[in-house]
């Protein structure tokens, strides 16, 4: 079960819509409100999110992540010349829980590992991801904003 990556096309952003609706189910279901302002509400977010990632990070590629020919997540990552930076890493429902995340993060540490810098990321404080982030090595866990900042270092190269 290896997950495969393709840099996304303007094809999949009805697919992108859904995983970015996918992981906020919960959220939105608290807010008690119809379907239709519910959709408009995740409509007007994935846009807001898709502007911020393409100004602050303009080199990003975003990442369609498929297992067995059928896509079921997202990776959307920048490899900078300091740090590689996860924007997002996001699965449908039925793909989690299953090493596929784990699988994209360690390939990831394999790469950055090559080139010698950290990976950062920023989750929400009561994300379920954080587990799984800092059993990867991931550490820091300062509150940037609403978000909780983690750091993962590769180990010193000896010279």
């Amino acid at each position: 079960m290896t997950p495969v990556l393709r840099a996304a096309q303007a094809a999949d952003a009805d697919f992108l819509r859904t995983v970015f609706a996918a992981g906020r189910d919960a959220e939105v279901a608290a807010f008690g409100w119809p379907p239709q302002r519910v959709a408009a509400f995740l409509a007007m977010q994935f846009e807001a999110q898709r502007r911020h990632f393409r100004t602050g990070w303009p080199q990003a590629i975003d990442w369609i992540v498929s297992l067995d020919g059928s896509p079921i997540g997202r990776f959307y990552v920048n490899r900078g010349p300091w740090a590689f930076t996860v924007l997002d890493i996001a699965l449908l429902a039925a793909a989690r829980g299953a090493g596929i995340g784990t699988a994209l993060l360690r390939g990831l540490q394999a790469e950055a590992a090559t080139t010698g810098v950290p990976i950062e990321l920023r989750a929400l404080p009561d994300s379920p991801a954080l587990r799984l982030y800092r059993r990867l090595g991931f550490d820091g866990g300062r509150v940037d904003g609403q978000r909780v900042a983690l750091r993962w270092e590769p180990l010193a190269v000896a010279s």
